[in-house]
């Protein structure tokens, strides 16, 4: 499953993008995130995912323009000391 969370200039999350992946490949990523772009939406300010190589090619390829950062794990431990972006993201995704 390839997923994409959103997060708006209000802080408000949301749900981008869920499709079936059998892979995370370069091309399912890339196709995945190419299909932002067709539904009209805008290029992200910001992209933020854990280290995956595939994915970071993807998205350095197809959101060439938007900044990158690495998560490093924030959206796994929601805890203090976090962005409150980090800790919408949670909260959309319902983590502690």
């Amino acid at each position: 499953m390839l997923v994409a969370w959103g997060i708006t200039t209000e802080g408000t999350p949301v749900l981008v993008g869920l499709a079936p992946g059998e892979s995370e490949s370069h091309d399912a990523w890339a196709g995945f995130l190419s299909d932002f772009t067709g539904r009209g939406l805008a290029l992200p300010l910001l992209v933020i995912s854990d280290g995956a190589p595939r994915l970071i090619g993807a998205a350095e390829q197809v959101l060439a323009k938007s900044l990158r950062q690495r998560a490093r794990g924030a959206v796994a431990r929601c805890g203090r000391g976090h962005s409150s972006a980090a800790h919408a993201l949670c909260s959309a995704i319902q983590l502690p």
